[in-house]
């Protein structure tokens, strides 16, 4: 349980490695100081309101690119001068790695296709159009504007929870106790003390990171996981008019709008279907179906 582990090669870190303990705390620093930092930034530039939540398509994709742009800078910075070790050894590595981004990107989509289409199916959801971004053709501009925007704030929450956390932890108590890390972090960065179906979405939560833990470790490289992520989160704040993770992407869907009309367990209420419990399911179902693939392979 407690074997040392190297992920993502052989790579040994030349500067200094921190201590298991103090890993964590290290990602919870990065992430306060990014977003605290980035919030102020954005803020005083007036790229989103002075108060409030980002309402326009433009403001929800620079509040995504530029704290956790500074939380990349943080990172590669600690990884440049402290550990002294490259981003292969977070696993930003491997033979293929448009082709791994973009079949995770795809997977991702269908996954949240599935949980939104298994929502309405149970009665959470009702459909209110199909397809009215493409009356407006601006708003295919936008959609293009947040895939970029959640493909950095995926990408670098990956690299910071399952490239490098996972990587350096695992060098000290192994990969179990590494990855069960990576997912109480994960799901405790987005806890939300008012959030009344608290229970469901700390489930899926922890459930999505150890599937992202499994992908990363056994592929051997975190690119299909950042994929997955981009995928999920830009597919669902596009394709259904519904919140990622509380927030509003506020373009027409691409797909259909749908309406949350039933129980916010079944539904997630204003956090998304990410706190359903048929996310909980297809993430169940989805991680079990994984580990028969990787394990045939």
């Amino acid at each position: 349980m407690f074997k040392s582990t190297v992920l993502f090669g052989s790579e040994e870190p030349k500067g200094w490695a921190p201590w298991a303990l103090l890993v964590p705390v290290i990602a919870i620093l990065f992430t306060v100081i990014s977003l605290v930092g980035g919030t102020v930034i954005l803020r005083s530039t007036g790229l989103i309101p002075a108060r409030g939540a980002p309402v326009l398509p433009a403001e929800l994709a620079a509040s995504l690119i530029v704290p956790f742009g500074l939380m990349l800078g943080l990172l590669f910075l600690w990884l440049r001068f402290v550990e002294k070790r490259s981003l292969a050894s977070i696993g930003l590595q491997g033979e293929g790695t448009g082709k791994r981004f973009s079949w995770g990107f795809a997977i991702g989509a269908i996954m949240i296709g599935v949980t939104v289409m298994g929502i309405w199916g149970t009665g959470g959801y009702r459909v209110g159009g199909f397809a009215p971004a493409f009356a407006t053709p601006s708003s295919l501009a936008a959609m293009l504007l947040l895939a970029v925007g959640f493909t950095v704030q995926a990408g670098v929450e990956e690299m910071v929870m399952r490239g490098w956390l996972l990587s350096a932890m695992s060098r000290k108590v192994g990969v179990i106790v590494a990855s069960c890390t990576s997912a109480l972090l994960f799901t405790l960065l987005h806890f939300d003390p008012d959030n009344p179906n608290l229970l469901v979405d700390a489930v899926t939560s922890i459930l999505f990171s150890l599937f992202a833990c499994y992908w990363a470790i056994k592929s051997g490289s975190i690119w299909g996981i950042i994929g997955w992520h981009a995928g999920w989160n830009w597919f669902q704040g596009v394709g259904f008019t519904i919140p990622v993770t509380g927030q509003q992407a506020t373009v027409p869907a691409l797909i259909a709008e749908m309406a949350a009309v039933g129980p916010i367990w079944l539904t997630g209420g204003e956090v998304g279907p990410e706190a359903s419990v048929v996310c909980a399911g297809v993430l169940v179902v989805a991680g079990a179906m994984m580990m028969v693939r990787l394990k045939r392979a």
